[in-house]
């Protein structure tokens, strides 16, 4: 099952305002790859790197504000390990 089924299956994307869920997804991978604490380092990284986002399919970062706002809002439900 690929990660779109997943979102679409548990419904993950319900009420969201532009923030999917796999951008998500790519800065929880990057925060635990680059061992970035914070939201900053984060976005400074992706910043670092933004060339490199085309070959992940985003055309640009996510801001700071929007990534805090939909990783506290957002469910997690696509990212547990457990898949009906």
């Amino acid at each position: 099952m690929n990660f779109d089924n997943l979102v679409a299956k548990r419904g993950a994307e319900f009420r969201t305002k532009g923030f999917r869920s796999m951008t998500q997804l790519i800065s929880m991978l990057f925060c635990h790859l680059a061992g970035a604490d914070s939201l900053r380092e984060i976005v400074n990284g992706f910043g670092c790197c933004n060339r490199n986002l085309v070959h992940l399919g985003k055309k640009e970062p996510p801001r700071r504000f929007a990534l805090s706002y939909n990783v506290s809002r957002q469910p997690t439900r696509c990212f547990s390990s457990r898949i009906d």
